[in-house]
């Protein structure tokens, strides 16, 4: 499910919610109707719309977190792949065929990246094979002093961090917001809002404010799977030229 799609089939729900809301203050008797039962059944909407606000503030805070930490994990990446080549050209010339297979892994690397994030479903990782050719060079570097030495484990240490940011955002991509919650989220807001409008005037403004709440509620899920999905969309992270922010050879 696009989050265009989460946004728009809520927006629905919270209309139909709308429309039955106005059909029953019509078809109702109006013992049905009076200031006491209105009282009621307000009072049992305001419990709705608590249980509602709580549960989707609290996804929409999970999802920012969520978000915010795939972007560390993309910052993580570009500052360990610019300090390894730093690191490369302070251990001599001879790092020169490491930092050329530096620069070929960045592009498959962030390829997978950004590939994966619009996949649907489950997917198995792949490690480029360029990454694979990376590290062989790394290994194969021959220390002649303690300073290579230093420098050579602060590379290696450097790639593992690498690796390591790389798995964590492979691990949360296309984290799947479960679906009975977002049904039952969605109920609650029609019902809530068929409550609201069935002791509302009925009239051109109350009808335009219900449906501009609606809309917020939609916008609100839209965010939500925005961000639970970073890679792609109107908030989707930028794709980076890792290349261009590495220093010619």
């Amino acid at each position: 499910m696009t989050a265009v799609n989460a946004a728009l089939g809520t927006f629905i729900v919270v209309l139909v919610g709308i429309c039955f809301g106005i059909f029953l203050q019509m078809n109702l008797p109006k013992r049905y109707l009076r200031k006491e039962t209105g009282e009621t059944v307000k009072l049992a909407a305001g419990v709705i719309a608590t249980l509602a606000a709580l549960t989707l503030g609290l996804l929409i805070a999970s999802a920012k977190t969520s978000y915010d930490t795939r972007v560390s994990q993309v910052r993580k990446m570009v500052a360990g792949l610019i300090l390894s080549d730093r690191l490369l050209t302070l251990y001599g010339p001879e790092t020169q065929d490491a930092r050329i297979k530096l620069r070929a892994m960045v592009k498959p690397v962030a390829d997978h990246i950004w590939e994966e994030s619009e996949a649907r479903g489950p997917r198995r990782f792949e490690a480029a094979s360029e990454s694979e050719d990376y590290v062989s060079a790394i290994y194969m570097l021959q220390p002649q002093g303690e300073v290579q030495r230093r420098l050579r484990e602060r590379v290696v240490q450097a790639t593992v961090e690498l690796a390591n940011a790389r798995l964590e955002l492979f691990s949360q991509l296309n984290t799947l917001l479960p679906t009975p919650l977002l049904v039952v989220l969605a109920f609650w807001f029609a019902v809530l809002f068929a409550a609201y409008s069935m002791y509302a005037e009925i009239n051109a403004v109350s009808i335009i404010a219900l449906t501009v709440c609606a809309a917020s509620v939609a916008g609100a899920m839209f965010l939500l799977f925005q961000m639970n999905n970073p890679f792609s969309g109107l908030m989707g992270i930028p794709r980076i030229d890792f290349v261009a922010l590495l220093p010619p050879l």
